[in-house]
């Protein structure tokens, strides 16, 4: 199961990327001698479209064999049976093991897929007072 990002945030990451681009095309087509900052534009707007692309095909959170992956550059991975608590701290979750940390970031999150989390996460058989979801 996927949990997703917003799609308003994922939309940003594209038109970011593609302002970035014009701004380098405009500048390269403006001037007649080339600087490094010119390029610097086009450098800027591949990042933000590879990061649209690598996070719409990802997307935030994977569920799947009693595990939670967290997609990223580096990404993280934790057992669900292994988690010992879940805490909330600034509207953020953070899962803990013995001696593992995940923090997830609610506001990126989709609100159906949010659901799905919480679902997810409250059927987790925890301690009382281990989780938010008691």
């Amino acid at each position: 199961m996927k949990i997703q990002y917003k799609k308003k945030r994922l939309r940003y990451e594209l038109y970011f990327g593609l302002a970035w681009a014009f701004l380098g095309f405009l500048s390269l087509l403006s001037t007649d001698e080339l600087r490094w900052i010119d390029y610097g534009y086009l450098l800027i707007s591949l990042l933000y479209v590879g990061r649209y692309i690598y996070e719409s095909r990802n997307q935030y959170l994977v569920i799947e064999a009693e595990k939670i992956y967290k997609k990223s550059l580096f990404s993280k991975a934790m057992d669900l049976s292994k988690i010992e608590s879940i805490s909330s701290v600034a509207g953020n979750y953070i899962l803990k093991t013995e001696g593992r940390e995940m923090k997830i970031e609610v506001g990126l999150i989709d609100e159906s897929s949010l659901l799905e989390l919480n679902r997810i996460l409250s059927q987790l058989d925890l301690e009382p007072g281990k989780s938010i979801f008691a």
